[in-house]
């Protein structure tokens, strides 16, 4: 299955792409998300001590992904590809998807196009019963509100 939402925003790409590489982690991010972002692993950063961050991110992070309602699914993540002002793609570890999750950047005359794609399938009866009828309809408003959000810290 495929599951995408675009946005239009005003700005540098590659300023774009620094915030869509911090996915789930970047001040923008909504507080009321339904998503919670908690990275696993870290890699030196270049910049340490420097107050930068917790390291880089590369190929090979790793991420844990809960949705914040009670009894909601949680699953794990990995950075597959990052290819520079362009896309970064995260690989599903386990749980409920199987597949790809993609954050993806195209220029445009009226500024960048932000473009969230997952190419993927749910994992047992029971999780395609609960992704047809609550969760998909959960992720598509969650998914809005995350791209409003980041289109605001650029305005």
């Amino acid at each position: 299955m495929i599951n995408s939402h675009t946005i239009i925003i005003e700005g540098d790409i590659e300023k774009v792409f620094q915030q869509a590489l911090f996915w789930g982690e970047a001040e923008w991010w909504p507080k009321d998300s339904l998503m919670r972002y908690t990275r696993l692993s870290n890699f030196p950063s270049p910049l340490a001590g420097e107050g930068k961050g917790e390291g880089v991110l590369q190929v090979g992070t790793r991420y844990h992904q809960k949705v914040l309602l009670p009894f909601a699914p949680e699953w794990d993540v990995e950075v597959i590809s990052i290819a520079p002002n362009k896309e970064v793609t995260r690989r599903f570890l386990n749980g409920i998807f199987s597949g790809t999750d993609s954050v993806i950047l195209e220029p445009r005359k009226e500024g960048v196009e932000v473009r969230v794609v997952m190419d993927f399938d749910v994992n047992g009866y029971f999780n395609k019963l609960a992704w047809r009828f609550i969760f998909e309809r959960l992720h598509n408003k969650n998914l809005e509100k995350i791209l409003r959000a980041m289109k605001e810290y650029f305005s």
